[in-house]
């Protein structure tokens, strides 16, 4: 035998749940690839308070690269996306880039996305970034990246570089990201100025303690040449008094040695 058919209520119950199947693929696919600014920013609150709790720590880092990868995963951390700082190079006029590898990767104000924030000193979002950069297109397919988001780092008048954040679909951007950009831009300019800020202060500590050990060494050394020096001159001030006063006195050859063993004293300082 046949199974029976179906009763109509089954097919109801059926069609139903094909419904609800489809609307929950249709709910999942759009938190997935393109979630409510609410929920992104739920799921990315937690990674925002960590990396904002521990920037004050950052400036004490050993290196400027190891700031700038510590931002870079922060950044990455809280908006979802693929993070890259670049800081500006005064002497050689260029945004400096460091990659995965960190081989340094440089390129002018103005040019691509990263340096039109950079001259403009304004976020730029690009949802098309083969069209708006072509020059880059071939880097662009190859890293599947299809929205760049390029925030300004600066520091009152000082230009220090910029924040570039990288997604493969532009959905995943929400509008308040361009302003979590800026934000984030913003604590790297604190970070790296409270750097630079320890750097000079470090710097003027060493030029202090290079003027120390020096006067500690001039201070040693007029010390070391001064014992030899009165030596040499009281010995030689003796015999002249004695020859002035006994021209025909023998010579005093212990005089003169003391002389001699002085003047070579003085001559290896």
């Amino acid at each position: 035998g046949l199974a029976p058919l179906a009763r109509p209520d089954d097919r109801i119950i059926l069609q139903a749940l094909q419904q609800l199947l489809s609307l929950g693929s249709g709910v999942a696919y759009y938190l997935g690839f393109a979630p409510p600014p609410i929920l992104r920013r739920a799921w990315q609150e937690p990674e925002l308070r960590s990396f904002l709790a521990r920037a004050a720590s950052l400036p004490r880092l050993p290196t400027t690269l190891d700031i700038v990868r510590e931002l870079e995963r922060g950044a990455a951390s809280s908006t979802g996306t693929s993070a890259r700082i670049g800081l500006w190079d005064e002497d050689a006029a260029k945004l400096r880039f460091w990659d995965d590898n960190d081989t340094i990767v440089e390129i002018e104000a103005g040019k691509h996305l990263a340096g039109r924030a950079f001259e403009l000193q304004r976020r730029i979002f690009s949802t098309n970034p083969i069209r708006d950069n072509p020059d880059l297109a071939d880097g662009y397919r190859s890293r599947n990246i299809g929205a760049i988001l390029a925030a300004p780092i600066t520091a009152g008048e000082r230009r220090l570089g910029v924040l570039t954040l990288s997604a493969a679909r532009p959905p995943i951007f929400a509008v308040s990201d361009i302003e979590l950009a800026g934000l984030l831009a913003d604590q790297a300019a604190v970070i790296l100025e409270s750097r630079a800020l320890i750097d000079h202060a470090a710097r003027v500590r060493a030029r202090e303690e290079a003027t120390r050990l020096k006067e500690d060494f001039l201070s040693a050394a007029a010390h070391d040449l001064k014992t030899p020096l009165t030596t040499v001159v009281a010995q030689a001030e003796f015999l002249e008094r004695r020859a002035t006063r006994e021209p025909r006195a023998p010579a005093d050859l212990t005089g003169i040695r003391r002389i001699v063993r002085e003047s070579k004293r003085l001559a290896g300082l």
